[in-house]
């Protein structure tokens, strides 16, 4: 499944080991409700909408692993595809390359580039050359 150029606020991405593919929509969660615990896990799922046709929807839930899931961020690379929290960029700072991955900081109510040599990295505008590194 491409990565669509459209993102909604609220979109999510999840690895569907069963397609061997990132699946883009909405997340949910099948959670057991029990009393005591027998084991069951708590899985995750991306429902995407497939069919527009005649006002009609029809939906696809697609399991993913857990660790995979992140949400869009409101905001596009240099290249206008969507950043999701967790997705490695490559950036440039001074004429300098940088790494880093998108996460949310808590002191700053943001989100924000982390794990490179600025530390947090809040203000994009101020970054040129936002990529994608891997998906």
């Amino acid at each position: 499944m491409n990565r669509p150029s459209y993102m909604k606020i609220g979109y999510c991405k999840g690895y569907c080991k069963e397609t061997k593919e990132w699946i883009y929509g909405w997340h949910w969660t099948d959670t057991p409700y029990v009393c005591f615990y027998n084991g069951e896990k708590i899985r995750h799922f991306i429902r995407v909408q497939v069919n527009y046709d005649w006002n009609l929807t029809e939906q696809r839930d697609y399991e993913v692993e857990p660790e995979s899931i992140g949400y869009y961020i409101g905001r596009n690379d240099s290249n206008n595809i969507p950043m999701f929290l967790g997705d490695k960029v490559h950036f440039t700072k001074n004429k300098k390359d940088y790494e880093g991955k998108i996460g949310y900081s808590v002191e700053t109510a943001a989100y924000c580039i982390l794990g490179n040599p600025y530390g947090i990295i809040v203000d994009f505008s101020k970054l040129s050359n936002i990529e994608i590194k891997d998906i």
